[in-house]
């Protein structure tokens, strides 16, 4: 008899504990949640002062911040039209060591930016953003090829900028080696 309280004490004792750790994680997430959604909350409204005082690259990304509040902040600028600071700040989390849903959100809104700027810009100006794009927006089919929305707008992209397609005809040159024509640019107008 005194076993089986000892056993039923230790069995109780074991699933409070595990019970406690899992309340304990559960807390610590939640308060993660909460920094999460302050940030992008802040980010949110910095990026929309930004956009109506045009602030400098300086004032717009914070290295420290968090990847979800740099993103935010970028998705306002675009939308508000300051698509350079904008892009910085999608290259930078591009290039950090952002979570890889991050990234990927980060290149498709990326790829939006330059097709958007293709769209509007002038011809010379627009083949240009327009070739970003399609590369950016490969970029992405490759890491995550169950992206509808970037094949969508991949397909729209060519559409507006077809390539030649001579160029990729031979598969025994490497695609670095390959020459690609833009409408629009001449053989010696990028470096």
């Amino acid at each position: 008899m005194v076993m089986k309280r000892r056993t039923a004490h230790a069995l109780f004792g074991v699933v409070a504990f595990v019970f406690t750790g899992m309340l304990l994680q559960q807390a610590l997430k939640l308060q993660h949640a909460k920094a999460v959604n302050q940030a992008m909350a802040l980010a949110s409204t910095q990026g929309l002062q930004a956009a109506s005082h045009a602030a400098s690259s300086s004032d717009i990304s914070d290295p420290h911040a968090l990847p979800e509040a740099r993103l935010t902040r970028a998705h306002v600028l675009s939308l508000s039209g300051q698509h350079d600071a904008a892009i910085k700040l999608y290259s930078r989390l591009l290039q950090d060591d952002s979570p890889s849903g991050l990234r990927l959100v980060a290149l498709y809104n990326l790829a939006n930016v330059y097709l958007r700027q293709g769209m509007a810009g002038a011809p010379g100006d627009s083949v240009a953003a327009l070739e970003l794009a399609k590369q950016r927006y490969r970029e992405l089919l490759r890491t995550a090829p169950q992206e509808w929305d970037a094949r969508y707008n991949l397909e729209r992209a060519l559409r507006l900028a077809p390539e030649n397609e001579a160029a990729f005809a031979d598969e025994n040159v490497p695609v670095e080696q390959r020459r690609v024509r833009m409408r629009g640019m001449k053989a010696g107008d990028l470096p």
